[in-house]
């Protein structure tokens, strides 16, 4: 059956007036939902942590970290706010960790694709039936691997490739369909990837703001993070997607106007993302008004 291709609205004030947050913030660090970030390797620590910060900064109550174990001490004093463990697949505390988080971002610095696969695998088999999980970086390739497992956890994914993840993931092709709704519509699940949130539903909402360098290592971690820390709050996969690529998007636009349009670095983006989510509710707030 040939595609058709989506209807795509404006990702602006008024749209996320369709998609509110949760008014949480008198809430208990329970109640704002909690984030298991899986990823992380002795190469690459810092993915989890950007990953991880990302989603505090977001209004996550409590964070979770499970990664390499040579790297754990370092993770633990470097973020003091989260309870980190191995990831270790034999260990019942890592499945426990899984079936009791409101959302699991994993991928993130992952870098052993064998690996990849066994953890994906796990957040599969595990996560409650509510839990948003959040697919990045290496586990991008494991969920091809593991396509056959997706029926019953799909309308919970969310995917973050870039650009070349993107074209590893797609099956078809069509001239008129954007590759992003092409994974959504054959994985079924919510892809979020350069301005665009693809829904498997057809649904398409387009961030059509300019930003300034965001081109940078560790931004990617930093909105896998963004999204798994709203979608705690939230439960709700578009809203997760909606709030945290636009507040990406913002918070970048304020290191750069805060530092200089080229060359501020990821983790200043981390430190704007309050802010952001604060200006789009001053965004929304002006439009009510």
């Amino acid at each position: 059956m040939p595609r058709s291709r989506p209807v795509e609205t404006t990702l602006d004030a008024t749209a996320l007036r369709s998609l509110p947050l949760p008014d949480d913030e008198q809430d208990d660090k329970r109640h704002r939902g909690t984030v298991l970030v899986i990823g992380g390797s002795v190469e690459t620590p810092g993915a989890a942590l950007l990953a991880g910060v990302a989603a505090l900064r977001m209004g996550a109550g409590r964070l979770q970290i499970a990664s390499a174990p040579p790297v754990l001490a370092q993770l633990g004093v470097a973020i003091p706010e989260a309870l980190v463990i191995p990831d270790d697949l034999g260990s019942p505390g890592l499945s426990q960790r899984v079936a009791t988080a409101d959302a699991v971002v994993v991928g993130p610095g992952l870098s052993d694709p064998d690996h990849a696969v066994d953890l994906l695998g796990l957040v599969l088999e595990h996560a409650a039936s509510g839990t948003v999980v959040v697919v990045d970086a290496m586990a991008l390739d494991a969920l091809v691997t593991l396509s056959d497992r997706l029926a019953d956890s799909a309308a919970r994914i969310i995917v973050t490739p870039n650009r070349e993840e993107l074209d590893r993931l797609a099956t078809g092709e069509s001239e008129d369909v954007p590759v992003e709704c092409v994974v959504a519509q054959d994985y079924g699940v919510t892809v979020v990837s350069f301005g665009r949130i693809a829904g498997p539903d057809g649904r398409c909402y387009v961030d059509r703001g300019t930003v300034m360098g965001l081109g940078t290592s560790g931004a990617g971690d930093i909105l896998a993070g963004a999204i798994g820390g709203v979608a705690a709050r939230s439960g709700d996969v578009l809203t997760a997607a909606a709030w945290a690529m636009l507040g990406h998007r913002v918070a970048a636009n304020r290191a750069a106007a805060a530092i200089a349009p080229l060359g501020y670095i990821a983790r200043e983006i981390v430190d704007e993302l309050p802010r952001a989510l604060a200006e789009l509710h001053g965004l929304m707030a002006a439009r009510d008004g």
